[in-house]
């Protein structure tokens, strides 16, 4: 009986409180359906928060945690950014073509040809093509500006963004030849990569590395080269993205065809150590790099390069393919002016990390060799 006259007590003083609510907040009929359905809401809310939180956990205001961020979106965009960071850095690299003057299949800075030889030799086209050779000028100082469009600036799977950026290069190599089948290289450069519209990508890439390329007579003319890289992506903030430690080991061979076109192959092997461990990967590649010298001021190189990606923090395969076309005007010695087209197809086991891209521009380099 006490806890019948209890519970009439109870239900009392809700209906009072209700003829209470009901008169002064909740005048028309729109209000209370209103109420009715976050009560109900209120109702269905609290056993899920009750089931997402440990019960010892102190929580005062009844809120469940909030999940956990992706690390990309549903169209495989990376929510930090830093992968497109990391992947416009090596895009770039690898479309470098080794037949360019003043740079090695690595896209590091070369000391010129012989200063005994003029652009108006006869066998000037052969002289670009052919290494073995003499060179008196140890430094390269370089620099330049480049302008670049692309149709999938983060470099996604779905919804791609077009986006113009430029790039402001800058670096200093060292190459002097050891013995008659040795040589050694070393370069340090630094880019500054800025977008028009998508800001929040803007980043530094600042490196340096060193090398030794080997001609042995045995094996007719082809080189094997082994070298040591560090770079370091910086966001526009000079936070850091990424710093690695590379290691790689190629041979690539050069078939001139005549005074003045060829092709260069070649296969590398590349071993990273990475900070983020999630960037870091070993590569094994290939590249065939067509040289045309046009006249003695203009000349075009074609490359395609094929590499297989293996990401060492997880299962994650990719087949990464590169086509690059460079057409190249010589104002002088020391003054070029590049036109480039280049398309990058990465297919990934992880399908999240597909993408193509496009990406055409102009640039115009400056080099001093002393």
């Amino acid at each position: 009986m006490p806890l019948r006259g209890a519970a009439r007590r109870a239900d009392l003083s809700k209906s009072a409180a209700c003829r209470l609510l009901n008169r002064k907040f909740v005048a028309s009929p729109a209000s209370r359906l209103l109420c009715a359905v976050c009560l109900l809401a209120l109702a269905e809310l609290a056993p899920a928060q009750q089931a997402v939180l440990p019960p010892d956990q102190f929580n005062p205001l009844g809120l469940a945690p909030l999940p956990p961020i992706p690390t990309v979106t549903p169209y495989g965009m990376a929510l930090a950014q830093n992968d497109s960071a990391i992947e416009q850095a090596g895009l770039r690299r690898n479309t470098v073509a080794p037949t360019s003057v003043g740079v090695d299949a690595n896209g590091m800075a070369l000391a010129g040809p012989d200063a005994t030889s003029s652009p108006d030799d006869d066998s000037f086209g052969a002289q670009m093509i052919l290494k073995n050779q003499e060179r008196l000028r140890s430094f390269v100082l370089t620099g330049g500006v480049s302008f670049v469009y692309t149709n999938n600036v983060a470099l996604t799977r779905r919804a791609e963004r077009h986006d113009v950026f430029g790039i402001v290069d800058a670096g200093l190599g060292w190459t002097r030849r050891l013995t008659s089948e040795l040589e050694g290289n070393f370069a340090a450069r630094a880019s500054i990569f800025r977008y028009d519209r998508t800001t929040d990508l803007d980043f530094q890439n600042l490196g340096f590395g060193a090398g030794l390329s080997w001609t042995p007579g045995s094996l007719g003319g082809a080189n094997i080269f082994a070298r040591y890289d560090f770079t370091e992506l910086l966001d526009r903030h000079g936070d850091q993205i990424l710093m690695e430690h590379a290691l790689t080991l190629g041979v690539q061979k050069n078939l001139a065809l005549g005074r003045s076109h060829g092709f260069v192959l070649g296969i590398s092997g590349t071993v990273a150590f990475s900070d983020p461990a999630a960037a870091q990967r070993e590569q094994l590649g290939a590249f065939i790099s067509y040289h045309l010298q046009l006249t003695r001021k203009w000349e075009t190189d074609l490359l395609y390069r094929p590499a297989l990606h293996f990401y060492t923090a997880s299962d994650r395969i990719d087949l990464n393919q590169i086509v690059s076309w460079n057409l190249r005007y010589r104002f002088t010695d020391w003054a070029d002016l590049n036109a480039s087209f280049i398309y990058g197809l990465n297919r990934s086991d992880h399908s999240v990390f597909d993408y193509d891209v496009i990406m055409t521009g102009a640039a115009l380099a400056l080099s001093l060799r002393f």
